[in-house]
């Protein structure tokens, strides 16, 4: 169902996730939902047209949270590719301007909370709010202030890749960029 097409498949992976989760707090241990699950249906909310596609993500990460700290599931604990998989839907949510101001505080949120755990060892969610940044900020000032400050981090951590590159290119301003990588915005990444 992730990688379906059909415009209901988000809602029938949820139904299934939720299905597993009563089945296991039934007593059925073999039905307990691990984080594969979990990142299966955000992933299909990321790859749907489903305007609240990063509310509905952000709140399985949530759930997630609350079962794995809560030590009801163990299993379902949030990895960078949990919260990379949030960002994506982020980054591709389409709707009304409030939608997309939702989504782009829930990426902010996403990246505080990966950067906190340690866990951004991965150039993903550096490449993923990038892009989130060149979809959802406004242009101006305080887009090149908080995109040059990931750019700086990402690079502190040594994990500066191609597609890291390319989403600075189109999250940063000309000056921006140009500041950044000098002549090599122009080359790298396309």
């Amino acid at each position: 169902l992730a990688r379906s097409k059909d415009p209901t498949a988000p809602e029938r992976a949820l139904a299934l996730l939720n299905r597993m989760d009563e089945m296991y707090q039934g007593g059925n241990r073999d039905a307990r939902p691990n984080s594969f699950c979990y990142n299966s249906v955000m992933n299909a909310f990321a790859k749907s047209n489903d305007d609240a596609k990063a509310t509905k993500s952000y709140q399985l990460l949530q759930r997630m949270l609350h079962e794995y700290e809560s030590g009801r599931n163990r299993d379902a604990k949030p990895s960078v590719m949990t919260y990379s998989t949030v960002l994506n839907s982020c980054a591709y949510t389409r709707g009304s301007t409030e939608n997309r101001r939702e989504a782009f505080q829930i990426a902010r949120a996403c990246f505080r909370d990966v950067l906190s755990m340690g866990g951004a060892s991965s150039s993903v969610p550096f490449s993923m709010f990038l892009l989130t940044c060149a979809r959802l900020a406004p242009r101006g000032a305080e887009r090149d202030v908080l995109v040059e400050s990931v750019f700086k981090e990402c690079c502190r951590r040594g994990v500066v890749d191609e597609l890291v590159v390319k989403n600075l290119r189109n999250a940063a301003s000309p000056a921006l960029r140009s500041k950044l990588l000098g002549g090599a915005g122009r080359d790298i990444a396309h």
